[in-house]
């Protein structure tokens, strides 16, 4: 197994960061507090889903985020993989293991897709080889330690047992030969698997070309079906003015017919309006008879107005000379009353 990349966000000091490791050997420096620790920290978590030296994964996350994420790409018999961890504070971990082909990520096991996370770490060993403890004591192992397996001599085993948490050489050999038979298995079924797939390639190429032809046929029916349809097409819109122009006949003839009628009617009128002119003319003559008794009748009218007035003027006069006639009697009952008047006085007198 290699380790090819790991990309971490939000975890710890690291807000966005990719890591890309070589072929050979590497080294990470830095000061203090740098965050060289944090690397390994996250390859742990990565290769595990646990926390190292803190007690839950949910501390590695930075302290102004609410979830933090760790990606690993590495090689492991020449394929390439990844393992990809999602924590949040609120819900905890989302997991996920493929395969990369092309820069294209292939899911073998995902909690998101119902996966439990014990099936994830599962599929990590079976890609690995390397169980928690193994990957714990590579990962954070003393310096001390590596000195003595590189260096070789009697603190080789011991290394050797630490590290690897095996016994002895022999079992090393005897775990390397199980992994690597694992891997011919794999590498077995993975043959198998591809020439299932060309056979099925094969055949999938012959269905092809059969799909061809069936469809160059099918292309060829549908360019006939077209034409057919077009010519439909152009006899509908001929029948459509055909139909078009026989209704514009049918009108005409029935405008015709109409017309013969106003004509008709129009006749009958035409008669009828030359007796009334023969009527109205004679009327016109009668007319004239009416207009000079009409014009004589109105000056005996003009005289007899001019009568009445000269009646009204002497109502008037009249008038005038009733009231006089009222005012004269007055004025005799006034001169009566005052000669009685004075015959009484003259009556008292002479019998004094």
């Amino acid at each position: 197994m290699r380790l090819k990349q790991i990309h971490l966000r939000n975890f710890r000091k690291f807000n966005n960061e990719k890591i890309e490791f070589s072929e050979n050997l590497n080294l990470i420096e830095g000061e203090n507090n740098a965050g060289k620790s944090s690397v390994f920290y996250a390859i742990y978590f990565g290769l595990t889903g646990n926390a190292l030296n803190f007690r839950s994964p949910k501390e590695y996350i930075n302290f102004d985020e609410s979830k933090m994420m760790v990606d690993i790409e590495f090689t492991s018999a020449g394929t390439n993989y990844f393992i990809r961890r999602h924590y949040t504070r609120s819900s905890g971990g989302e997991y996920s293991i493929g395969r990369v082909k092309n820069e294209e990520r292939t899911i073998l096991e995902s909690t998101e897709k119902g996966s439990k996370a014990s099936e994830v770490n599962k599929k990590l060993y079976d890609v690995t080889g390397l169980n928690r403890k193994i990957i714990e004591n590579v990962t954070y192992a003393a310096q001390q330690k590596f000195v003595n397996l590189i260096e070789g001599g009697k603190s080789q085993k011991d290394a050797m047992d630490y590290i690897f948490d095996f016994k002895t050489i022999d079992e090393v050999t005897k775990q390397a030969k199980k992994v690597i038979k694992n891997r011919e298995t794999q590498v077995e079924r993975k043959n198998d698997i591809k020439e299932r797939l060309e056979r099925r390639e094969e055949e999938l190429n012959e269905q092809e070309k059969q799909q061809n032809q069936l469809q160059e046929e099918k292309d060829n029916l549908e360019s006939e079906i077209k034409e057919i349809e077009q010519n439909l097409k152009q006899t509908k819109k001929k029948k459509e003015e055909l139909e078009e122009r026989f209704e514009q006949l049918e009108s005409a003839k029935q405008l015709s017919q109409k017309l013969e009628t106003k004509k008709h009617v129009l006749d009958e009128k035409k008669q009828n309006l030359r007796k009334k002119k023969a009527k109205l003319e004679e009327i016109g003559k009668d007319k004239e008879d009416i207009d000079e008794k009409v014009n004589k009748t109105k000056e005996k009218l003009e005289k007899t107005e001019s009568q009445l007035e000269d009646i009204d003027k002497k109502k008037e006069n009249l008038s005038e000379l009733q009231q006089k006639k009222k005012s004269a009697e007055t004025r005799i009952e006034q001169l009566q009353k005052q000669g009685s008047d004075l015959k009484q006085k003259i009556g008292e007198k002479k019998v004094q």
